[in-house]
């Protein structure tokens, strides 16, 4: 019996192919910019095109990671990508320009749902960031009490 792919293989290959895809987000590193539970769109961007801010979706081990855009790089190997969780302590290993699947485009949590390109989530990116660290800090301190 054949193996499926993996999931950001069939996400990359319908958003390659012109198609929005959106997914429900399942982790806490995006949290309070983006909720566990919330839908993402994830639609077509070159990895050139990204800029610091921009959420960007990207391959990681066979899952679609959705985090803020740090900074493109370009090295003598490339195009790379450097992105962060909000929640996150550090910044995750940079991606070769192969795994960057696109940009988020929109948010749906619950009833509410915003753009990703516009002034009101710029304006709530800056107050979620300040709020990421002590929740970042929250969610581990639970995580560790809860393994005990």
């Amino acid at each position: 019996m054949a193996r499926e792919p993996p999931i950001a293989d069939l996400v990359q290959d319908q958003v390659q192919k012109g198609l929005p895809v959106r997914l429900v987000v399942g982790g806490w590193s995006m949290a309070p910019l983006i909720w566990p539970g919330a839908t993402v769109t994830i639609v077509r961007c070159d990895a050139g095109a990204l800029r610091a801010g921009d959420v960007a979706a990207v391959a990681s081990r066979g899952h679609v990671v959705c985090h803020l855009v740090t900074r493109v790089e370009w090295t003598a190997e490339g195009l790379w990508v450097h992105t962060r969780g909000l929640t996150n302590r550090g910044c995750d290993p940079p991606v070769p320009e192969s795994c960057c699947i696109g940009r988020v485009a929109e948010v749906q949590s619950g009833p509410v749902g915003f753009r990703t390109d516009g002034r009101a989530f710029r304006a709530w990116r800056l107050v979620a960031s300040g709020l990421a660290r002590p929740l970042g800090w929250l969610r581990r301190r639970l995580h560790a009490t809860l393994r005990r």
